[in-house]
């Protein structure tokens, strides 16, 4: 019998209450506060990042208007296909890095909404990370390679 492995897991952090997506095989720490989680509260798994940016930005809304955001029709139009998605990250990194090549979240998520990128910061730094684009230098900052 073979077991289903989730490679993503949402996390509510036990600092801040936070709730955030993160992949299986890595470290736990909150991308609001930082906070190493040490024992995990585990409220979802999936296999799907977008059933997971689903999840993660569901539990951060408060309780009593869930029902109502869940209920919401999104249409998948609107989104780009993953490949779209995965041939801007070149650009929307260098648009977010300074003059020396560093990328801050704060600088990164911004420029994801002003230019209107659909595309979750998570995706964009787990992608560049996996992709050897981006060395991290600690939880809000990493640094362009090449």
């Amino acid at each position: 019998m073979s077991k289903k492995t989730h490679l993503y897991l949402v996390i509510k952090c036990n600092d801040c209450d936070f709730f955030f997506g993160k992949r299986k095989k890595t470290n736990f720490s909150c991308t609001r506060c930082g906070e190493i989680q040490i024992n995990p509260h585990i409220v979802g798994r999936t296999n799907d990042t977008d059933e997971l940016h689903r999840l993660v930005s569901l539990n951060n809304i408060p309780e009593e208007l869930r029902d109502d955001f869940s209920k919401l029709d999104i249409k998948a139009d609107i989104k780009k296909t993953p490949l779209e998605e995965k041939k801007s990250i070149p650009q929307i990194l260098k648009g977010s890095s300074n003059d020396q090549g560093e990328i801050f979240l704060k600088d990164l998520k911004d420029f994801l909404i002003k230019n209107k990128f659909e595309i979750d910061f998570e995706k964009v730094i787990d992608v560049s990370e996996s992709e050897g684009l981006i060395l991290r230098i600690s939880n809000e900052k990493w640094l362009m390679l090449g």
